[in-house]
């Protein structure tokens, strides 16, 4: 999922490490823990069945923002049916529900069924929270007009929605615990904007002729780098890249997804 939608890098281990650690804070059993784990790592493999762009934000703000797709009613059904298809053991077995509830709410307004807070499992609605959190500090979440969160912006976002949208002990456990504080996030971002040159290499990494540009990074992380070329670039063309961050200039290789 990251190799394809490089605009969602390192948001399933993320979301994982928190849901982990809101688990042990409620003292899950291994079991338990072992089925939260799974529903975490998986909660988005459905998104392996939409073509990248699927994903881009199409217009409008806030609430009000809508994909170029109708993908997350679709990703949700899709990653549900995979986790089914793994033919699961029995102490896995409530990690499609899990899943599949990660977009549900508790006042029943969330997709794809509208369940409320009794008709979930304990494991789903931690899920909710961790992915939740997440989205605010990627800035994905509709609350973001775009713009990532800090942990305790995104924490008091977390309590906003607490008991309407989110469990709110399970909130409160996170917020109060500052169990968003993983150990280290497993793909480190850089801020939008990030200036770039580009030359397109030939066969074999030759530099030759090949067209050479100047862009901006729109997302960079060690998972991939999203950018915009003046115009299409070859299906796994070979690029020669230079990177200016604030501290340093890197000079990197990469390949066209």
């Amino acid at each position: 999922v990251d190799n394809k939608h490089v605009s969602t890098v390192g948001h399933s281990d993320r979301t994982r490490q928190i849901a982990l650690a809101v688990g042990r804070a409620l003292e899950l059993s291994a079991d338990e823990m072992l089925e939260l784990e799974l529903a975490a790592l998986l909660h988005d493999v459905g998104r392996l069945a939409l073509a990248p762009e699927a994903l881009e934000w199409a217009g409008g703000t806030g609430a009000n923002r809508y994909y170029a797709s109708p993908s997350e009613p679709l990703h949700l059904v899709l990653t549900e049916a995979f986790l089914r298809g793994m033919k699961l053991p029995e102490y896995l077995n409530e990690a499609p529900e899990i899943a599949l509830g990660h977009h549900e709410r508790m006042d029943g307004a969330g997709i794809p069924r509208g369940k409320k807070a009794g008709e979930m499992p304990l494991a789903a609605r931690i899920l909710q929270v961790a992915n939740m959190f997440d989205l605010l500090t990627s800035g994905r979440a509709p609350e973001c007009n775009g713009k990532r969160m800090e942990d305790d912006e995104a924490a008091a976002a977390l309590k906003g929605m607490a008991g309407k949208a989110l469990d709110a002990k399970i909130v409160d456990k996170l917020v109060k615990g500052k169990l968003y504080q993983i150990e280290k996030r497993r793909f480190p971002r850089y801020e939008y904007e990030t200036p770039l040159d580009v030359l397109v290499l030939g066969e074999g990494g030759a530099e030759g002729k090949g067209e050479q540009f100047e862009t901006k990074a729109l997302d960079l992380s060690e998972g991939g780098i999203l950018f915009r070329s003046p115009k299409k670039l070859p299906d796994h063309a070979l690029l020669k890249l230079k990177i200016v961050l604030p501290t340093e200039k890197l000079d990197a290789l990469a390949r066209v997804a």
